[in-house]
């Protein structure tokens, strides 16, 4: 019998407008890899519904007036995601949840240094992401497209 392994939980939100993905800067890795507006779930919260904690990271990388609708409850993407900070190895799972902005304006965080509007199919998931994020992204496309079928 092999020992389960330890994940951080993390929600994330695949903000759509038309054909367009909202993307962000990751100002702890400038200029490299792009990144999606959530993050982990924090101690205290693993009772609270996901659409809680994921609200509470939006707000927090977004701004206190950015306004997000889901386009379905359930997520759109599973996947995993690794690396390494000051020495530490962090395991993630993440669940992606598909969402339109509805108002407000984005202020963001000192996570993010940049935003982007990005046309879906011109997005290089293997240039823009982590690998693990590419999967997630590449999870996400596929649903996006059926949507749009």
């Amino acid at each position: 019998m092999h020992d389960p392994d330890d994940y951080n939980v993390a929600l994330k939100l695949f903000v759509v407008q038309g054909e367009t993905l909202l993307l962000l800067g990751d100002a702890r890795n400038p200029g490299d890899l792009l990144d999606f507006p959530g993050g982990r779930i924090n101690v205290g919260e693993e009772h609270l519904p996901l659409q809680e904690c994921l609200k509470r990271e939006v707000t927090e990388e977004l701004g206190d007036s950015f306004r997000y609708e889901l386009l379905q409850k359930e997520p759109v993407a599973l996947f995993r995601n690794f690396f390494e900070r000051k020495g530490k190895q962090y395991k993630i799972f993440l669940l992606g949840f598909a969402a339109r902005q509805t108002g407000g304006k984005i202020v963001l965080s000192d996570e993010h240094n940049s935003v982007q509007w990005v046309k879906i199919s011109d997005v290089n998931p293997n240039t823009c992401f982590s690998k693990g994020f590419a999967g997630g992204f590449k999870q996400f496309k596929q649903w996006f497209e059926k949507q749009r079928a």
